[in-house]
């Protein structure tokens, strides 16, 4: 433990904090003394002593005199009753899909005795150890479970899982197995796409969607994967809120001899620019391209829509965290809800597609 640049006396806190979370160590049972910490951990008085003082004072222990040092009940811990919910400072916290789930962890959090608490990654990314001061970060804000709105390094969430706090990502998810995720399914709605796309004649299809400049290794994004026997994809990744890089890309798309008939965009605030620039000033989108946005949009719109069940995914979310918090262990499970469409006006027959009388078909 000595070689950790964390004082002591946390990492010893930290240590008997989890084994309380876990159940290791149970309520109403006698906590470590004073003399068993320095025993076990080698330390010094003062180090064991500052160690019960803290756990004391946030609520994990409690000492009786002349009887000893007990673990309180966690259902006791009013302090523990917090959850964070992380996001990137660059999010917009008025964007449709951001403001939809956390609709659904509000709604999911007036029904227990959680409190919620926004919290940007910013203070976290400044650190030469990002992994010890998402703990320092917990602990300073009173937050025993967290809610991970945008994605981040997975070696982040190292310490805070290893001190058994309950960890959800919000439609990503990690590979680390005590990180639980909540997340859309595509696969239904993939499979209707893309038999209607095929029925309308389009074969060319351009995909378009943000990221953060910051790697996320261990990070697993779920965006459904395009047949590529069937369609002609371009992949165009837009560095979040940087549309002047998305201006140049649909300039140069657009003038391509293949030209695609099929915009396809993730995110709604990012679908609005997109129209934007294809109207080229105008009030409609081009006669001859389509849009379809996947992601929760407000109505009515003009677009073709794949809707995700954001606030329910919020919901879920919260519902994870409290068995997490009750069982006293991280997370280790995920969950899926489908994506659902709702009909738009500009999904249309492409342009080079053979067109087949409709008095034909009947």
């Amino acid at each position: 433990m000595k070689g950790r640049a964390k004082p002591l006396y946390e990492q010893i806190k930290d240590s008997i904090r989890a084994q309380i979370i876990r159940g290791d160590l149970r309520a109403e049972e006698l906590a470590p003394s004073e003399a068993e910490i320095i025993a076990q951990y080698g330390v010094s008085s003062i180090t064991a002593r500052r160690c019960l003082n803290d756990l004391e004072s946030e609520g994990y222990v409690q000492r009786i005199k002349g009887r000893g040092t007990y673990v309180r009940a966690l259902d006791a811990l009013e302090l523990q009753r917090h959850v964070g919910i992380f996001y990137h400072e660059l999010v917009s916290l008025s964007g449709y899909f951001v403001s939809s789930a956390f609709s659904g962890i509000l709604q999911e959090l007036k029904q227990s005795r959680l409190e919620p608490d926004l919290l940007s990654w910013a203070p976290v990314r400044r650190s030469p150890t990002p992994s010890e001061a998402l703990v320092d970060l917990a602990r300073l804000r009173r937050v025993d479970a967290s809610i991970l709105v945008s994605p981040v390094p997975e070696a982040w969430l190292r310490d805070i899982v290893e001190i058994g706090q309950p960890v959800v990502s919000l439609g990503f998810s990690y590979r680390h197995p005590q990180v639980g995720s909540v997340l859309p399914d595509f696969s239904e709605i993939s499979r209707r796409r893309t038999e209607r796309l095929q029925a309308l004649g389009h074969k060319r299809v351009a995909i378009f969607h943000e990221h953060f400049d910051e790697p996320a290794e261990g990070a697993v994004s779920h965006i459904p994967e395009w047949d590529s026997n069937l369609f002609d994809i371009s992949k165009v990744e837009i560095p979040f809120l940087r549309y002047d890089e998305l201006a140049q890309a649909i300039s140069r798309l657009t003038r391509s001899p293949d030209a695609p008939t099929i915009y396809y965009v993730y995110g709604y605030e990012l679908a609005l620019h997109v129209r934007q620039y294809l109207n080229d000033g105008g009030l409609d989108v081009p006669n001859d391209v389509s849009i379809i946005v996947a992601g929760n949009c407000p109505g009515p719109t003009r677009f073709e829509l794949e809707e995700l069940p954001t606030v329910r995914m919020g919901q879920m979310a919260v519902k994870m965290l409290l068995e997490g918090l009750k069982e006293g262990v991280p997370v280790r499970q995920s969950h899926s809800f489908p994506a659902v469409a709702r009909e738009g006006t500009t999904l249309k027959q492409a342009p080079t597609a053979r067109r087949v009388s409709r008095r034909k078909l009947s």
